[in-house]
């Protein structure tokens, strides 16, 4: 993030009390001085990315990525610039297409169409994917999806779905952005990360069935 064509504002990361000694003294230091801003919150999961900066009162729009993915030094100024073209959808550099059932709801995770080629419209059917970085538009998230007891009761473990039903919520459609990258993990990130329990062990589908029922979405 701070070897970016264009940097950031500031670059924050959000931490549980846990997590704090995982990053030594020196290193933190560095990154200060570079920019990057060091939080503490409750452990919430995947949502520590963009829930907390919102709860601080961050209204503008601000772009999440994943802490597991190499990303191009002309990443964050590609999504920025293309972001500003229109400000009524939510843009994202990694899409799928979720696959749509008769009765308007989502198919099984595993028959949706990933990592969609860039698209000139918005749809309400694009699914923006973190680990591609996504340009989060505040006002696109309601009261009702800020709200961190429903959160962990209905979608603890995908960050993704949760915003994605936000934004379905509040009718901004999303899209593939025009800029493509390689999607390369550190290694050994893919045995313990989110894909895991999320894709292979199906919670996925579990979670996106919870939350489109809880608030009555529909893919129309």
């Amino acid at each position: 993030m701070i070897e970016q064509s264009i940097r950031p504002a500031a670059v924050h990361v959000w931490l549980c009390p846990q997590d704090q000694n995982m990053i030594q003294k020196h290193h933190r230091e560095f990154f200060i001085e570079h920019g990057v801003q060091f939080h503490e919150t409750d452990d919430i999961g995947p949502h520590k990315k963009w829930l907390p900066l919102i709860e601080s009162g961050h209204e503008n729009p601000f772009v999440i990525a994943d802490d597991d993915t190499f990303y191009p030094r002309d990443w964050f100024e590609a999504l920025v610039k293309e972001g500003k073209e229109q400000n009524t959808e939510i843009l994202a550099h990694r899409c799928h297409r979720i696959k749509v059932k008769a009765d308007m709801m989502p198919d099984e995770y595993a028959n949706w169409l990933r990592g969609v080629s860039s698209l000139p419209n918005s749809a309400h059917e694009l699914f923006p994917v973190g680990c591609g970085g996504v340009l989060i538009r505040p006002l696109a998230i309601g009261d009702e999806f800020r709200n961190r007891e429903l959160i962990m009761n209905l979608c603890p473990r995908a960050d993704d779905i949760w915003l994605k039903a936000a934004y379905i919520y509040s009718g901004y459609k999303c899209r593939k952005s025009r800029y493509d990258f390689p999607s390369l993990d550190y290694p050994g990130t893919t045995q313990s990360g989110l894909a895991v329990t999320n894709v292979d062990q199906g919670q996925n589908d579990q979670q996106l069935r919870r939350v489109f029922k809880h608030f009555d979405l529909k893919l129309d």
